[in-house]
């Protein structure tokens, strides 16, 4: 889904830069290598209320029922569901304002997975 959202933007507003986060390393690299051939700025970040190294919490298992790791959705916030497991990871993460403030060119498409509440990547 991801990969042909980004494709499809990219083709359509050829002229709009394209910027894509990914905060889950393994859903990061998966796609990683397709998306190196489009014009997509494909970063390994989340963004975030801070800038720097933050925890991400990736399910393993929810309820009983294992995930597939590409549909896995990764959050700031520890999941408290029963019978569930969650593998937390640290990674890059930056604030929107840093992100609005690196991007020097007109027309931008940005993808930005909320991993938390809306409030924290929008005060």
């Amino acid at each position: 889904m991801k990969q042909i959202f980004f494709k499809r933007v990219s083709e359509r507003y050829e002229c709009a830069n394209v910027i894509a986060f990914e905060a889950d390393p393994r859903v990061y690299e998966h796609f990683q290598a397709s998306l190196a051939a489009t014009k997509v700025d494909y970063r390994f970040a989340a963004v975030a209320d801070k800038s720097g190294d933050t925890l991400m919490h990736i399910p393993e298992v929810v309820a009983g029922n294992e995930i597939p790791y590409r549909n896995r959705m990764a959050s700031l916030n520890v999941m408290a569901i029963e019978n569930s497991k969650c593998t937390s990871v640290t990674v890059p993460a930056m604030t929107l304002n840093d992100v609005v403030s690196d991007i020097s060119y007109g027309n931008t498409v940005l993808w930005i997975d909320r991993f938390v509440r809306t409030e924290h990547v929008i005060p």
